[in-house]
């Protein structure tokens, strides 16, 4: 059963800058725009059934090819309590932060296309990573189930993924 879908976005703003129209009929692109901007104050939305993610504020520029997130964090929705909540068995919960992320190189066209994701630099200033097993609960019977790796998840992404660094 899915829980509630909920999203929240805040301070969206999307900025041009020097936009210009060409009105010959050959034009091949017709509109020009020096830069795009886009930010955005905070987010807030489910992920799938379980998961939270946030952020407390957004800016990136397609001339620069830069994006910035701050305060960035997932976690299950309720925190800890929310995740414990009903559970028969135990289970491996995950919680992700990041003060800070900064990537640079980004290939704008390709990510609003939906093509691939491609960035040759991502820096994490403040990253965290928690998990927590609680040993309390019995393990769910029955022979264990397969999880992907983490490589797997990647290469199930439907284009393709290229960064050259990331810094921590």
């Amino acid at each position: 059963e899915e829980g509630p879908q909920e999203l929240e976005l805040g301070g969206l703003s999307i900025d041009l800058s020097r936009v210009s129209f060409d009105p010959r009929r050959d034009a091949t692109t017709p509109f020009r725009v020096g830069d795009v901007q886009l930010t955005a104050s905070r987010f807030a939305g489910d992920l799938g059934k379980t998961d939270h993610l946030t952020f407390a504020g957004l800016s990136g520029s397609l001339k620069d090819s830069t994006l910035r997130v701050d305060s960035l964090r997932m976690a299950p929705r309720g925190g800890d309590e929310g995740f414990m909540k009903d559970r028969k068995y135990r289970g491996s919960r995950l919680q992700l932060g990041v003060d800070r992320l900064s990537a640079e190189g980004l290939d704008w066209g390709s990510v609003t296309r939906g093509t691939d994701l491609s960035v040759r630099r991502i820096v994490l200033d403040g990253f965290e990573l928690d998990l927590l097993l609680d040993q309390r609960l019995p393990s769910r019977p029955g022979p264990k189930k397969a999880r992907p790796y983490p490589q797997q998840r990647i290469a199930a992404l439907r284009g393709p993924l290229a960064i050259d660094s990331v810094i921590l």
